[in-house]
């Protein structure tokens, strides 16, 4: 509860002063003190469970995943396409486009569907790229075992599973994606969910991890590859 209340404080801060400063330092607080709880690295161990085939196959669950988000996105429909993150740095000084994607390229900025994630918005400064990046990479494995044990662990059936799975996608909402993103992630609960039925809550880890490590290599391959 403490943690949505500093959120709360760190966007309202953020609109008040039209900067997404408050918020930026919100994200490298919240991964230095994770950072610094995890410093001895046991978590790394993780890695070394990712085998070639579990990377192929996340990589198709990836683009699936991706093709639900552009599709419902695509829509433009106002209640699938609403993020309070893309919203909110749309009223600051990085103007309408700043740290976001706009959907629907044929129209001016500021305008069509545009996509924001809050725990991407220290992209947006260049000196902040390098330590950012870093800290994820070390972390991924921590961060997916902790969803795993709070979405996956316990799992009795399917129906609990696909309830669990909305509900895995609808929490990302509180990172400023919009509802249409939060409900294609879902589909990735989903997958994670098979995972622990066939081999528990290591094998769902290792696959989320998976995941998000090549979530993770594309957007840093997008930073180093110039367009």
């Amino acid at each position: 509860m403490s943690g949505i209340l500093i959120l709360t404080t760190a966007a309202a801060a953020s609109l008040a002063l039209r900067s997404t400063v408050p918020l930026v330092a919100y994200v490298m607080a919240v991964l230095a003190l994770l950072a610094w709880r995890s410093r001895r690295g046991e978590h790394l161990a993780l890695y070394r469970h990712i085998t070639p085939s579990i990377l192929a196959r996340n990589l198709l669950v990836l683009l699936v995943i991706g093709t639900a988000v552009f599709t419902l996105l695509a829509l433009e429909n106002p209640i699938l396409s609403f993020s309070w993150y893309a919203s909110l740095v749309q009223h600051t000084a990085l103007g309408p486009q700043g740290g976001l994607i706009n959907l629907s390229e044929s129209n001016p900025p500021g305008t069509g569907v545009v996509i924001g994630s809050l725990l991407l918005s220290p992209l947006d400064y260049a000196w902040l790229i390098a330590p950012f990046i870093l800290l994820l990479f070390f972390l991924l494995p921590r961060l997916a075992a902790v969803e795993e044990r709070i979405f996956r662990l316990g799992t009795r059936n399917w129906l609990d599973g696909a309830f669990r799975s909305v509900v895995f996608g609808l929490v990302h909402l509180t990172m400023g994606i919009p509802l249409g993103a939060a409900l294609a992630l879902s589909l990735g609960g989903l997958w994670f969910t098979r995972q622990y039925f066939l081999g528990g809550a290591l094998r769902s880890t290792v696959h989320h991890l998976a995941y998000n490590l090549i979530a993770l290599m594309a957007i840093t391959a997008l930073l180093l590859i110039p367009l």
